[in-house]
């Protein structure tokens, strides 16, 4: 974002302490996300307040943290236990799945190579096994006898 001389005399015009720390944090970042956060805050309070409802007060509570008692400590490591040991048998079970698959594919390669070979096969046959019935001078030409004892007859 480029702030100019401009910009941060916009800033020190500013009356809202909230309004001129969300400008302050858009010059600091190069985000204009803290001053639309903030725009879209004061808009809901000004329709707040237009109905007569109380404004609306933001409280951020700071997590607290404290010590595990011995048994809540047990309890979170056999927990922690059990995860692990789900993880490890779904990860084993993926392995066994993935294995398996990849079984399929080979075995149905295979089965698709033999079809393709029985197919060129037959297709060979079938071009050598024929019988004509168009035409008088194939069987001069033709390898197949079977055509030789259809023009006999």
């Amino acid at each position: 974002m480029d702030i100019n001389f401009e910009t941060t005399l916009l800033c020190e015009e500013i009356d809202d302490p909230n309004i001129k720390a969300a400008v302050q944090e858009v010059i600091d970042t190069g985000s204009t996300l803290p001053l639309t956060k903030r725009i879209v805050h004061d808009t809901i309070q000004i329709r707040r307040m237009d109905r007569g409802l109380p404004e609306l007060v933001q409280t951020t509570k700071k997590r607290e943290y404290y010590e595990l008692t011995e048994e809540e400590e047990i309890k979170r490591k056999c927990k922690k236990e059990l995860n692990k040991k789900a993880a490890k048998k779904y990860r084993q079970k993926q392995k066994e799945c993935h294995q398996a698959l990849l079984w399929k594919i080979n075995d149905l390669e295979e089965k698709n190579k033999n079809i393709a070979s029985a197919l060129a096969q037959e297709r060979m046959e079938r071009a050598d096994y024929h019988i004509c019935r168009n035409c008088c001078n194939h069987t001069t030409y033709c390898k197949n006898d079977m055509c030789k004892v259809f023009s006999e007859e």
